[in-house]
C-alpha cells in the first residue's frame, strides 16, 4: 500500500529519492555559514541560514505563514522569501527591526514578510501577531509554523533591556520566560503543526547548564510532543573563532570541561489535544 504525502510539507513521497538535499539524519554537519544574498553575517549569536532552509522545507509547505519571535538578523525572514514562505517576525530592539527591513525586497515588506518590535514575551505581541496573521491570510488567526532561536541565555547580552532575554537574573528567571513564549505560541500554531527551537547549553563559573535539556521538560510541560533532537556543528557561526580555538584548548586542558562543539534544533508538535504533561522540575 503506497504511503500518503504528508500533510505539513510539500514532498511528494512517491519522489522520494530526488530529496537528497533535504536532511533526515539527527547529525548536522555544515562547513561555512551560507552567505549568499542577504545572508550576510551581521552579529554574533545568528544561526545559520541552513537551519532554517532544512526546517522550513521539512515542516512547512510554500506559501505558509511561519513565526519567530526572536528575529534578531533576519535570518528566517530572507530564507523564508527564498523558499516561497511567508513569516510574522518579532524582535524586542526596534533598531534589529530597522536593520532587517534593509536587508529584504521592498515589494515582499508587510506583503509576504510582517515585521514588528516587541516583547515576545507579552501578550500584546501575539495580538499584533493575530492582527498580520489576519491580513495575510483572509482573517485566519494561526500559523502554520513556528521557529525560536532564543538567546541562549546570558552567555551574549543583546541589549540593555531588562526584559530581553539575555539579561534574566537567574537560570529560573531565563527558562520562566523561554517558558512563556513557547505558551503563547502554543496557541498561535495550528494544532498537528510544528515549533523548532535552536538553542545551546552554557558553561559558567564551573558549572554546565544542560539548557537543551531544560528548554525540552519545559516544552513539554506545556504540551507540545518532542519529536527530534538535532545535534549541529557550530562551524561558521562564530565571529573570530578560528582565533579562538586554541585559547580554549588550553583552558579546556587546564579544567575539568570540553569546548562546545556543538547547538541543538528542538523539533515539537502541537497536537489536537494536549497530553498530560509530566511534572516539571526544579530547574535550578
Amino acid at each position: 500500500m503506497p504511503h500518503k504525502n504528508p500533510s505539513f510539507n510539500d514532498i511528494q513521497i512517491e519522489q522520494w529519492r530526488t530529496y537528497d538535499h533535504i536532511l533526515t539524519d539527527s547529525l548536522w554537519l555544515f562547513d561555512s555559514r551560507d552567505k549568499s544574498g542577504s545572508h550576510e553575517l551581521t552579529m554574533q549569536g545568528a544561526f545559520v541560514p541552513q537551519i532554517a532552509t532544512q526546517i522550513f522545507l521539512r515542516y512547512s509547505k510554500a506559501g505558509e505563514i511561519i513565526f519567530d519571535p526572536f528575529l534578531g538578523s533576519g535570518t528566517s525572514a530572507i530564507e523564508a522569501i527564498r523558499q516561497g514562505r511567508r513569516l510574522i517576525g518579532v524582535d524586542i530592539r526596534p533598531g534589529q527591526i530597522d536593520a532587517v527591513r534593509q536587508k529584504l525586497p521592498p515589494e515582499d515588506l508587510d506583503h509576504t514578510i510582517h515585521l514588528f518590535a516587541g516583547d515576545a514575551t507579552h501578550p500584546h505581541t501575539y495580538e499584533r501577531a493575530r492582527e498580520a496573521i489576519a491580513t495575510m491570510d483572509d482573517g485566519a488567526t494561526q500559523v502554520q509554523m513556528v521557529i525560536l532561536h532564543p538567546p541562549y541565555w546570558d552567555i551574549l547580552r543583546f541589549s540593555d533591556n531588562p526584559d530581553d532575554l539575555s539579561n534574566a537574573p537567574t537560570l529560573e528567571a531565563f527558562m520562566d520566560s523561554l517558558e512563556s513564549v513557547a505558551r503563547y505560541c502554543y496557541e498561535l500554531l495550528q494544532p498537528n503543526r510544528y515549533i523548532a527551537v535552536v538553542i545551546g547549553d552554557k558553561y559558567a563559573k564551573g558549572r554546565f547548564y544542560p539548557l537543551t535539556a531544560y528548554c525540552t521538560i519545559r516544552m513539554e510541560q506545556i504540551g507540545y510532543i518532542p519529536k527530534s533532537h538535532i545535534v549541529k556543528n557550530i562551524t561558521g557561526n562564530e565571529i573570530a573563532k578560528g582565533r579562538q580555538n586554541n585559547l580554549w584548548r588550553y583552558r579546556a586542558l587546564c579544567s575539568d570541561w570540553h569546548v562546545f562543539g556543538f547547538e541543538s534544533i528542538l523539533v515539537f508538535k502541537r497536537p489536537d489535544v494536549s497530553p498530560t504533561p509530566p511534572t516539571r522540575p526544579n530547574a535550578e
